[in-house]
């Protein structure tokens, strides 16, 4: 899973929120360094992306609010 996320432009999620897509563009917090997650979340919540400018494939977890990466880069 990926660090704190926060959507741009500054809109957060609560911790009561769980979204159904996840679809845009978000700013990722990890290892104290701030990255643009870019997903785009499909029908079956199998997702695709960029982040930092490397390769984002995997799935989305809406009952738990987790990414599941099966991309070797994250």
């Amino acid at each position: 899973m990926l660090g704190s996320m926060t959507m741009l432009p500054g809109v957060a999620l609560s911790q009561s929120a769980n979204p159904s897509n996840i679809t845009g563009r978000w700013s990722a917090v990890g290892n104290a360094t701030i990255s643009t997650l870019n997903i785009t979340q499909f029908p079956n919540n199998t997702i695709s992306g960029d982040i930092a400018g490397f390769p984002l494939e995997g799935y989305y977890d809406p009952s738990s609010r987790r990414i599941y990466s099966i991309s070797n880069q994250i």
